[in-house]
């Protein structure tokens, strides 16, 4: 993954117009300002994905009452949807 996405950077970058010169030399012997692209433009990982389960979805049907009605219900149900 990691050599992936140094891969990635380097194509990014456009780091075949320096050939494989670049390649074979020290990082600190490369200008300043490629090293630093080459590093801003690492992709992100994507996170690993978890199992779980998705909320089931409520329809409503006017959105409007839906609204007056959670305005108008008691602060003691206000975590409780009362159209389900």
């Amino acid at each position: 993954s990691l050599l992936v996405r140094g891969r990635a950077a380097f194509v990014l970058v456009g780091g075949a117009r320096w050939g494989a010169d670049v390649l074979m030399r020290e990082p600190r012997t490369l200008p300043e300002a490629w090293r630093r692209a080459v590093c801003e433009s690492v992709p992100m990982a994507a996170p690993a994905e978890v199992p779980c389960q998705m909320r089931e979805q409520v329809l409503v049907l006017n959105p409007f009452m839906e609204l007056v009605r959670r305005w108008l219900r008691p602060a003691s149900r206000a975590d409780v949807s009362p159209s389900r």
